[in-house]
């Protein structure tokens, strides 16, 4: 499944951007909860994945 929504992935939290290029290498990106029922990957929704794992009490590992 695939969601975006644009309006409140875009607008509604901002951190700091490196100002040099970077990467991710493929296996190294953090797991930001540990957990074994399921896992949830998300790519700029790691905020929503975490309200919606804690809202459903679900032992899921989130990964950014």
């Amino acid at each position: 499944m695939y969601l975006e929504h644009r309006q409140s992935l875009y607008r509604s939290l901002s951190e700091a951007i490196p100002d040099d290029y970077y990467t991710v290498e493929i296996g190294k990106a953090p797991v930001v909860r540990e957990g074994k029922a399921l896992t949830v990957v998300t790519y700029g929704m790691r905020y929503k994945g975490e309200k919606v794992v804690a809202e459903l009490g679900i032992d899921a590992e989130i990964i950014d």
